[in-house]
């Protein structure tokens, strides 16, 4: 499976010094990474699911976004991506498996989508909620593309049923 690889190769890159020096020169300039020692650590905060630290993990995922969308290096994608990684997994495995396309080129298609949703994530307008709607975004354009490569049957088993349904009413 194609994700499976992506994560594997995300995970090995957030573990190189290259990644903690890069790290280190972005902590300097967002103080809400301050408390993490290393990409790694950021990843495991970014994947707990307390109440607590929701507002925390918003805040460090709006600054990730702001350092992604900037380019200045692999890092703020990288995180995103390894963060991110079970909610887009969710995704992949929520798409219609019926779809006439290769499940490689869904795949393909999920983090293409992800990568395409955070360099054009509206900060100013949805920062605060960077973390669902980073998500709830990559959905909306995954859905964009599939509907690109597969139009919509112009004939749905639901039209022939919903005329009938009116006539007895």
């Amino acid at each position: 499976m194609y994700l499976e690889v992506v994560q594997k190769i995300l995970t090995r890159q957030l573990g190189t010094a290259l990644m903690d020096r890069q790290f280190e020169i972005v902590k300097a300039s967002r103080p809400v990474l301050a408390p993490f020692n290393g990409p790694a650590e950021l990843v495991v905060f970014l994947h707990k699911n307390e109440k607590s630290t929701v507002d925390e993990r918003s805040a460090i995922v709006e600054a990730l976004v702001a350092e992604a969308q900037r380019k200045e290096g692999p890092l703020a994608m990288a995180v995103l991506m390894a963060a991110f990684f079970p909610g887009l997994l969710r995704l992949y495995d929520s798409i219609d498996q019926t779809l006439q396309l290769k499940r490689r080129d869904v795949e393909w298609i999920v983090v293409e989508s992800f990568i395409e949703t955070v360099e054009t994530f509206p900060l100013s307008t949805q920062g605060r909620y960077a973390v669902a709607n980073l998500l709830l975004g990559t959905r909306r354009v995954v859905i964009g593309h599939l509907r690109e490569r597969r139009p919509i049957r112009a004939a749905s088993p639901i039209a022939e049923v919903v005329p009938t349904a009116r006539a007895r009413w």
